[in-house]
Protein backbone atom coordinates (compact mmCIF):
# COMPACT_ATOMS: atom_id res chain seq x y z
CA UNK A 1 0.00 0.00 0.00
CA UNK A 2 1.50 3.42 -0.92
CA UNK A 3 2.27 6.10 1.89
CA UNK A 4 -0.15 8.39 0.30
CA UNK A 5 -3.12 5.37 0.75
CA UNK A 6 -1.74 4.95 4.31
CA UNK A 7 -1.82 8.70 5.87
CA UNK A 8 -5.20 8.65 4.00
CA UNK A 9 -6.28 5.78 5.75
CA UNK A 10 -4.65 7.16 9.30
CA UNK A 11 -6.58 10.86 8.81
CA UNK A 12 -10.18 8.75 7.95
CA UNK A 13 -9.34 6.48 11.37
CA UNK A 14 -9.12 9.81 13.66
CA UNK A 15 -12.05 11.76 11.55
CA UNK A 16 -14.18 8.41 12.75
CA UNK A 17 -13.35 8.38 16.26
CA UNK A 18 -12.60 11.80 17.24
CA UNK A 19 -15.49 12.75 18.31
CA UNK A 20 -14.71 10.44 21.43
CA UNK A 21 -14.57 11.94 25.52
CA UNK A 22 -10.98 11.13 27.00
CA UNK A 23 -11.16 7.87 28.79
CA UNK A 24 -8.69 4.75 28.18
CA UNK A 25 -9.68 3.61 24.73
CA UNK A 26 -8.29 0.62 23.30
CA UNK A 27 -8.58 0.52 19.23
CA UNK A 28 -8.13 -2.61 17.68
CA UNK A 29 -8.27 -3.24 13.62
CA UNK A 30 -10.20 -6.63 13.40
CA UNK A 31 -10.08 -7.22 9.52
CA UNK A 32 -9.22 -5.40 7.11
CA UNK A 33 -10.52 -5.19 2.95
CA UNK A 34 -8.47 -6.96 0.27
CA UNK A 35 -6.25 -3.83 -0.09
CA UNK A 36 -4.97 -3.65 3.10
CA UNK A 37 -7.88 -0.74 4.19
CA UNK A 38 -9.97 -1.44 7.91
CA UNK A 39 -13.00 -3.01 7.31
CA UNK A 40 -13.85 -3.61 11.23
CA UNK A 41 -12.29 -1.41 14.28
CA UNK A 42 -13.42 -2.09 17.66
CA UNK A 43 -12.75 0.03 20.85
CA UNK A 44 -12.50 -1.37 23.85
CA UNK A 45 -13.41 1.23 27.12
CA UNK A 46 -10.95 0.70 30.40
CA UNK A 47 -12.81 1.36 33.65
CA UNK A 48 -11.87 0.64 37.21
CA UNK A 49 -9.90 -2.27 36.15
CA UNK A 50 -12.27 -3.66 33.81
CA UNK A 51 -12.00 -3.80 29.81
CA UNK A 52 -15.50 -3.67 28.23
CA UNK A 53 -16.56 -3.72 24.24
CA UNK A 54 -17.44 0.65 23.81
CA UNK A 55 -18.09 0.16 20.07
CA UNK A 56 -17.23 -1.62 16.67
CA UNK A 57 -17.18 0.30 12.91
CA UNK A 58 -17.31 -1.66 10.23
CA UNK A 59 -16.29 0.75 7.08
CA UNK A 60 -16.89 0.26 2.87
CA UNK A 61 -13.70 -0.10 0.97
CA UNK A 62 -13.81 4.02 0.31
CA UNK A 63 -13.43 4.57 3.76
CA UNK A 64 -17.14 5.75 4.65
CA UNK A 65 -19.07 3.98 7.52
CA UNK A 66 -20.81 0.71 6.83
CA UNK A 67 -22.75 -0.17 10.31
CA UNK A 68 -21.39 1.64 13.96
CA UNK A 69 -22.57 -0.14 17.06
CA UNK A 70 -22.28 1.69 20.77
CA UNK A 71 -22.16 -0.40 24.13
CA UNK A 72 -22.35 0.25 27.75
CA UNK A 73 -20.78 -2.10 30.00
CA UNK A 74 -20.40 -4.70 27.33
CA UNK A 75 -23.98 -4.53 25.92
CA UNK A 76 -25.35 -3.53 22.83
CA UNK A 77 -27.43 -0.26 23.25
CA UNK A 78 -27.77 1.41 19.64
CA UNK A 79 -26.61 0.47 15.91
CA UNK A 80 -26.54 2.60 13.14
CA UNK A 81 -26.35 1.69 9.42
CA UNK A 82 -25.50 3.58 6.07
CA UNK A 83 -25.65 3.24 2.58
CA UNK A 84 -22.50 3.21 0.14
CA UNK A 85 -23.24 7.39 -0.39
CA UNK A 86 -23.29 7.84 3.17
CA UNK A 87 -26.92 8.28 3.99
CA UNK A 88 -27.96 6.71 7.21
CA UNK A 89 -29.80 3.23 6.37
CA UNK A 90 -30.80 2.39 10.05
CA UNK A 91 -31.03 3.21 13.22
CA UNK A 92 -32.11 0.58 16.16
CA UNK A 93 -32.29 1.20 20.08
CA UNK A 94 -31.52 -2.08 22.26
CA UNK A 95 -32.12 -3.07 25.92
CA UNK A 96 -31.15 -6.21 27.67
CA UNK A 97 -29.87 -7.64 24.45
CA UNK A 98 -33.26 -7.09 22.77
CA UNK A 99 -34.80 -4.13 20.42
CA UNK A 100 -35.88 -1.62 22.80
CA UNK A 101 -37.06 1.89 21.72
CA UNK A 102 -37.07 3.50 18.08
CA UNK A 103 -36.72 1.19 14.90
CA UNK A 104 -36.41 4.02 11.73
CA UNK A 105 -34.87 3.12 8.09
CA UNK A 106 -34.43 5.22 5.22
CA UNK A 107 -34.06 4.73 1.54
CA UNK A 108 -30.91 5.66 0.32
CA UNK A 109 -32.42 8.80 -0.95
CA UNK A 110 -33.09 10.09 2.79
CA UNK A 111 -36.60 9.71 2.87
CA UNK A 112 -37.87 8.02 5.80
CA UNK A 113 -39.23 4.12 4.82
CA UNK A 114 -39.87 3.06 7.79
CA UNK A 115 -40.75 4.17 11.84
CA UNK A 116 -41.88 2.08 14.61
CA UNK A 117 -40.50 1.40 18.27
CA UNK A 118 -40.17 -2.26 20.08
CA UNK A 119 -40.35 -2.96 23.72
CA UNK A 120 -38.96 -6.08 24.97
CA UNK A 121 -37.93 -7.23 21.41
CA UNK A 122 -41.54 -6.71 19.87
CA UNK A 123 -43.41 -4.27 18.20
CA UNK A 124 -45.42 -2.13 20.01
CA UNK A 125 -47.25 1.50 19.45
CA UNK A 126 -47.80 2.58 15.58
CA UNK A 127 -45.57 1.52 12.82
CA UNK A 128 -45.47 3.44 9.46
CA UNK A 129 -44.27 2.54 6.13
CA UNK A 130 -43.41 5.18 3.08
CA UNK A 131 -43.13 4.61 -0.50
CA UNK A 132 -39.83 5.78 -2.24
CA UNK A 133 -41.59 9.43 -2.85
CA UNK A 134 -42.52 10.16 0.97
CA UNK A 135 -46.02 9.21 0.65
CA UNK A 136 -47.34 7.16 3.51
CA UNK A 137 -48.31 3.60 2.31
CA UNK A 138 -49.27 2.12 5.76
CA UNK A 139 -49.84 2.70 9.72
CA UNK A 140 -49.84 -0.34 11.54
CA UNK A 141 -50.92 -0.66 15.77
CA UNK A 142 -48.79 -3.08 17.64
CA UNK A 143 -49.90 -4.48 21.15
CA UNK A 144 -46.92 -6.98 22.72
CA UNK A 145 -45.58 -7.84 19.33
CA UNK A 146 -49.43 -8.46 17.84
CA UNK A 147 -50.74 -6.68 14.94
CA UNK A 148 -54.38 -4.80 16.49
CA UNK A 149 -55.02 -2.29 13.42
CA UNK A 150 -53.70 -1.87 10.03
CA UNK A 151 -54.41 1.57 7.64
CA UNK A 152 -53.49 1.75 3.86
CA UNK A 153 -53.56 4.45 1.97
Amino acid sequence: MNTLKRLSIILLLLSVFSQLPAQNIIRDIKSYHDSGAPLEIREYEETEGRVDLSRTVQLYLSGKKKKESNYSGGTLRKTYSWFTNGQMSIMLTYSNGKRNGNWISWYNTGIKRIEGYHKDGRKTGTWTMWSKDGKKLIEELYEEGKLIKENKY
